[in-house]
């Protein structure tokens, strides 16, 4: 089995992306990936915990300028 986790960047959504990539470790022998930016805290709790990385370009689309949603959604 693989499986593809994102987490959000946060400790909130990537603690518990953690705990069930761990399981699907131990359960199923799955093979884990991890995708996050750069600034996410899945960047260094991932690989900590011995998972693969997959790094992505993120942008912003909230609270900014229509000139950026546009850039974010063109990359």
């Amino acid at each position: 089995m693989r499986a593809i986790l994102a987490g959000g960047g946060t400790g909130g959504h990537v603690i518990p992306a953690l705990a069930i990539a761990q399981e699907l470790r131990e359960r199923h022998s799955a093979d884990i990936r991890f995708i996050g930016t750069a600034r996410g805290l899945e960047t260094k709790l991932g690989p900590a915990a011995g998972f693969a990385l997959a790094g992505i370009e993120g942008g912003a689309l909230k609270d900014v300028g229509l000139a950026t949603r546009l850039g974010t959604l063109c990359r």
